[in-house]
């Protein structure tokens, strides 16, 4: 969720240098390495979004209707709506 919405931020066009930053930020935040985090933590779909510029969450204000929160609702929703 972290490396998904970090890279949601920066928006596109996407350089590759952003995702190698973002995917170490994520890995040191979880305390394995960027190679580790890049193949178990990030679904591919995130990356190849973000590689693609179409990485775009919809992120909504949470009510509290469920335990999580905006990001990671929108983390969430991201994978099936661009499989669809």
């Amino acid at each position: 969720m972290t490396a998904a919405v970090a890279l949601h931020e920066h928006g596109s066009p996407p350089p590759k240098k952003t995702a190698r930053q973002v995917i170490a930020q994520a890995a040191a935040r979880l305390g394995n390495t960027p190679t580790i985090c890049r193949t178990c933590y990030i679904h591919r779909e995130v990356l190849s979004a973000h590689e693609d510029g179409e990485l775009a969450l919809r992120l909504r204000g949470n009510g509290r209707k469920h335990a999580l929160s905006a990001e990671e609702a929108a983390v969430y929703r991201f994978p099936a709506g661009r499989l669809s």
